[in-house]
């Protein structure tokens, strides 16, 4: 799933097979709106209570995949980086989150993936709210993702 060679050719089989599937018989006004509608896979924000943000997403990679919907979603992120802390002299690694309960998802959003975010355990629905939440720019995104790897290169020191 995070595999970014591995994302790019599951899109393009996941679109090429829903334009087949919707320009074949049988599928009628649900295929042509899937394949016209959200075959973009865009990031999105999603709300968790705070300290789930793990459970969140294990347990939304499981519904997703239980529910035969793991091709619509390419990848879940939390926004965290690594933190080294001085603790009585002696050190201890740990992980700090850039953005406390909160997880990006990219995915397809259509009314059931919208479905399967919301009604997955410890997550309270999507930043932007709405009946649409709007996707992050890719600009942001690249930005939280470039952050997160140099948090993860050379880890911060906490002194406390």
């Amino acid at each position: 799933m995070s595999d970014s060679n591995g994302i790019s050719s599951n899109g393009d089989a996941a679109d090429q097979s829903t334009g087949a599937s919707a320009s074949g018989a049988g599928q009628g006004q649900a295929g042509a709106a899937k394949s016209a509608g959200a075959a973009e896979k865009k990031w999105y924000i999603v709300h968790t209570y705070s300290g789930q943000e793990n459970r969140a997403k294990q347990g939304l990679l499981e519904r997703a995949s239980a529910l035969g919907f793991e091709e619509q979603f390419d990848e879940v992120l939390i926004p965290e980086e690594s933190v080294v802390e001085m603790v009585k002299g002696q050190k201890r690694n740990f992980k700090r989150k850039f953005f406390p309960g909160y997880i990006m998802v990219r995915m397809e959003l259509n009314d059931e993936t919208w479905h399967i975010v919301n009604d997955t355990p410890k997550v309270t629905g999507f930043v932007g709210g709405g009946a649409r939440p709007a996707p992050v720019p890719d600009a942001e995104v690249q930005r939280i993702v470039a952050q997160i790897e140099d948090g993860a290169a050379a880890p911060k020191a906490k002194i406390a």
